[in-house]
């Protein structure tokens, strides 16, 4: 276990002072996931962004029993998944694979969804930095600036 030790020092060696701030890692800005956007959706698109819309409503969910952890743009396949589950004899699931299509596509589903959001985080966290160089280069006001000013 000494190793462990010896790679946590080289990785932090002095550990008095507190490990870095939340929003920023080796210095460079970072995202929390939780935050909402704070940069204009339709900036760098210029023909616009097609816009994303749920399948199945609320209630539709919630009639559906669907768990809150699968409702999101997926909905609709997990129900028509579970729906198929339900419908079919256990032998059939287990051995036909008769449910696997529908597993198949709530799956991809999930992915893109996953994509999509390292894609929409990623490019958070580089609007971030960009604001960052500019505000250095003195090319754009700094936005905290006047908060700052209030503060003092």
């Amino acid at each position: 276990m000494e190793w462990i030790s010896k790679k946590w020092h080289d990785f932090w060696p002095d550990t008095s002072k507190a490990i870095p701030v939340k929003g920023y890692w080796y210095g460079a800005p970072c995202v929390d996931p939780d935050s909402k956007p704070t940069f204009d959706p339709m900036l760098g698109f210029p023909n616009g962004r097609k816009e994303r819309k749920m399948h199945v409503t609320f209630e539709e969910m919630i009639d559906a029993r669907v768990p809150p952890e699968h409702r999101n743009y997926c909905a609709h396949k997990y129900i028509d998944f579970m729906k198929c589950y339900q419908d079919t004899p256990a032998l059939s699931r287990v051995f036909r694979k008769a449910c696997e299509p529908y597993w198949h596509h709530y799956s991809d589903c999930r992915y893109e969804l996953a994509v999509m959001q390292y894609k929409e985080y990623e490019r958070e966290r580089r609007l971030r930095a960009r604001q960052k160089r500019r505000i250095a280069m003195g090319l754009e006001p700094d936005p905290n600036a006047d908060a700052i000013a209030e503060s003092m």
